[in-house]
Formats: C-alpha cells, sequence, structure tokens
C-alpha cells in the first residue's frame, strides 16, 4: 500500500485547521465548510482505506525520525490493519455527525471560525493516535488531544466558568501524561521498543517462569501501576463526576466529544471497582460551575 491514502487521511483535518486559522477576516465566513468538507472528505477516504485494507496488515513509512543507533530508531509511520481502518471509520463518522451538528448550533457565535479550527484540530489529533505505529507518536498526538480539547472547551474564554474548566481539564490529563510516560519508559526498558511491531514481537519471544515469586511480583507492581495511572485519570473524566459539567461551560460539542468516549464500561461497573484489574477506585466528590445557557 503507497503512502498517499493514509497520509491524506491523517493530514487533511490538520490543512483544514492551518487553513482556516489563515483565512482573512472578510473570508472567516468560510470557516465551517472547510472543517465540515475536511471531514467528510477524511470519512469518505477512511472508506476507501478500510475497503482496501481487509484483514491485511501493514505499516506505512513516511520518514525518518529519531535514530539512536542500537538504543532507539523511530520512523514517522502509520500502521494500517483492520483495527485501525475500522477504528478510522468511527472516529471519523463520530466526527463528521459533530461537525455537522456544529453548523447550526455555532451559527451565531462571533468566534465560530476559531472553533472549527479547534474541531479540525481534535480530528487530526484523533486521527493520528489511531493510525500511530508506536506510543511515542500516539503520546503526541496524545498531547494534541489535550491542547485541542483546551481550545474548545475554553471557546468562551471570557467568562470564568469556561476559562476555569480548560485549565482544570488541562491540569487533570497532565496526570494521565505523567503516567502514559512512565509506562512508555517501562516498556522500552523492557522490550527494547515503543514501536508496536516491535513489542509485540518481544513479548512473543519471552517466557514467564510461573514459579518465581520475585519475576511475579515485579510484574504484578507493574500491571497495578498501569492500571492505576490509566484507569483513576480516565476516572476523573467520568461524565458524572469531573470533567463534563466544567467541559459544558464551554460548546456543548466539545462536553459531548470529550466524555462520552471515556470507557463506558468502567461507568456500567459503577465507582466501585476498576472492570480490568477489580482495583478499588475512591474518587472524591467534585463541584463544578454550572454551564452557561447556549
Amino acid at each position: 500500500m503507497t503512502a498517499l491514502l493514509p497520509a491524506t487521511i491523517l493530514f487533511l483535518p490538520l490543512l483544514a485547521a492551518a487553513k482556516i486559522l489563515l483565512l482573512p477576516k472578510p473570508m472567516k465566513g468560510l470557516a465551517p465548510a472547510v472543517s465540515v468538507g475536511s471531514v467528510v472528505l477524511t470519512l469518505i477516504l477512511s472508506l476507501v482505506l478500510w475497503a482496501k485494507t481487509g484483514s491485511d496488515s501493514t505499516t506505512v513509512t513516511l520518514g525518518s525520525w529519531i535514530n539512536l543507533g542500537d538504543m532507539l530508531q523511530l520512523n514517522i509511520g502509520l500502521k494500517i490493519n483492520a483495527l485501525a481502518t475500522g477504528m478510522m471509520l468511527v472516529v471519523t463518522f463520530i466526527g463528521t455527525l459533530v461537525h455537522l451538528f456544529s453548523l447550526a448550533y455555532m451559527k451565531d457565535d462571533d468566534g465560530k471560525a476559531r472553533y472549527f479550527a479547534g474541531l479540525s484540530l481534535f480530528m487530526f489529533s484523533m486521527t493520528g493516535i489511531v493510525l500511530a505505529d508506536n506510543l511515542a507518536m500516539m503520546f503526541i498526538f496524545w498531547e494534541l488531544v489535550g491542547v485541542s480539547s483546551y481550545l474548545l472547551i475554553g471557546h468562551w474564554f471570557e467568562k470564568n466558568s469556561a476559562a476555569e474548566a480548560a485549565k482544570k481539564a488541562f491540569l487533570t490529563n497532565r496526570i494521565g501524561d505523567f503516567g502514559f510516560m512512565i509506562g512508555i519508559l517501562m516498556l522500552w526498558k523492557a522490550t527494547g521498543s515503543v514501536t508496536f511491531d516491535g513489542i509485540e514481537s518481544a513479548v512473543r519471544g519471552m517466557t514467564v517462569d510461573p514459579a518465581t515469586t520475585a519475576h511475579r511480583a515485579d510484574h504484578d507492581g507493574r500491571d497495578y501501576f498501569f492500571c492505576s495511572a490509566g484507569c483513576r485519570t480516565r476516572f476523573i473524566a467520568d461524565p458524572d463526576r469531573y470533567l463534563t459539567p466544567g467541559a459544558e461551560a464551554g460548546p456543548v460539542v466539545p462536553g459531548v466529544i470529550y466524555t462520552c468516549p471515556m470507557h463506558p464500561e468502567i461507568r456500567q461497573e459503577g465507582p466501585g471497582s476498576c472492570p480490568i484489574c477489580g482495583m478499588a477506585l475512591e474518587p472524591e466528590t467534585v463541584t463544578a460551575e454550572a454551564p452557561p445557557n447556549h
């Protein structure tokens, strides 16, 4: 498979965001059309990519990124398989619905050009997370999701409630980012790679002696850490407790984007325990300012 199709899917929303920001003021009214057009085209191209991929799995390299010799070598690569293309359909389809809803919801907003630029940046970030072939790239796109969420939630930044909600969401996610970074470094140390293919190959070659208590205890500690960092940070994003009341201080659309994908299985299990590891979760009660009426 050539790099043209997946690269176009990845960078089209970014180009739309840049185009919107560079539009002269008299032409800012074209921002919704540029943003919506890019996401619809991305959805169509994702359908084409899904149909062409089938059950195949390949990595498309766009260029070299980091070369530290035998220590670490990373390319700007896109992982194309059934899982990635299927998730691309989900991301671009929901993104298209959000954009179409925003056309009416934000039609009278003076800052709609800035809003649609942020929405396109969010789409670029999400497609990057889905297509990245290594954890380092995924982490960068994850950070861009945080940046675009900050911009969207704080869209009405002249209101204290929106500004505070944006800061709260941004700072909360930094906690998870710290755990994410540590997890990447631990995987790199354990497997010698941060690419998904490299990690999979290393794990397949590992042998674990169940009788070695110290080895088991070490891995149990790592498992607890990973699950603790991931689940607790995501649980902070639980819509009934933390981010949704604040996220809705901005346009309701980013509030929906930000909280709906957040691990529904955790909400189904209730606040008592993590459905993956059974770890007790006891979030503190957080109050948030009521969203403005728009």
